[in-house]
C-alpha cells in the first residue's frame, strides 16, 4: 500500500493517507489541529497486526511510536505483574515533551543537519503484550515532533493533551514525576 502511495501527487497522497487512518485523527486529542496538520500527520501513521502472545513492546525497547489500539486486547506487564489492561480505544506510548524541549533548543540548526530530536531515546518501562488478535494504528513518534514543530500554535496543545489522553504511559521514569 506505502508503494502504491508513493505513486499519488503529494496532495492526493495526504487526502487518501487521512481517509485510511481517519479513525485515529477523529480522536479529541487531534481536533484542534488544522486540516495541513493533520494531513502531513496523517503520513507518519501505519497500520500494525498482533497475535495472541506477541510482544508489542518490551522493557527497555527504545519507544519510537504512540500506538491506537483499533480492535483487541493486550495487557501492560511490570515486573512479572499486570498492571493494565488496553482494548479498543486506547492509546499506548510515551509522551513526547522530552522531543519538544530538545528540539526546541535549535530546531532551525538541527533541522539543517536533519538531526532534530532524533538523538532523544525514551525507553520503555513494561511489557505490552497482545491478549487477543490486535488492530493498531502507529503513529511515528519522530514524524510527530517533526509535524508539530510545523504547527507551533498547535504544538503546546498537544503536548499537554497528550500526557492526559494516553491510556498508559509507558516512558521509563514516567512515575516518578
Amino acid at each position: 500500500m506505502l508503494q502504491t502511495l508513493k505513486e499519488f501527487p503529494e496532495e492526493l497522497r495526504g487526502d487518501v493517507s487521512m481517509h485510511l487512518h481517519r479513525e485515529i485523527l477523529q480522536l479529541p486529542i487531534f481536533e484542534a489541529a488544522s486540516q495541513g496538520c493533520l494531513k502531513l500527520l496523517s503520513l507518519h501513521i501505519r497500520t500494525n497486526f498482533c497475535a495472541p502472545g506477541e510482544y508489542l513492546i518490551h522493557k527497555g525497547d527504545a519507544m519510537s511510536y504512540i500506538y491506537y489500539i483499533c480492535n483487541g486486547s493486550m495487557e501492560v506487564v511490570q515486573s512479572n505483574m499486570v498492571v493494565a489492561i488496553l482494548g479498543k480505544g486506547d492509546l499506548v506510548g510515551s509522551d513526547i515533551n522530552m522531543h519538544l524541549q530538545h528540539s526546541s533548543n535549535g530546531p532551525t540548526a538541527e533541522g539543517n543537519r536533519g538531526g532534530g530530536g532524533s538523538d532523544i531515546v525514551i525507553k520503555s518501562s513494561s511489557d505490552v503484550r497482545a491478549l487477543t488478535y490486535c488492530d493498531l494504528k502507529c503513529i511515528h513518534t519522530q514524524g510527530l515532533v517533526d509535524v508539530l514543530r510545523l504547527y507551533p500554535e498547535y504544538q503546546q496543545q498537544f503536548a499537554n493533551d497528550i500526557q492526559h489522553d494516553l491510556t498508559f504511559n509507558v516512558r521509563e521514569g514516567y512515575e516518578a514525576e
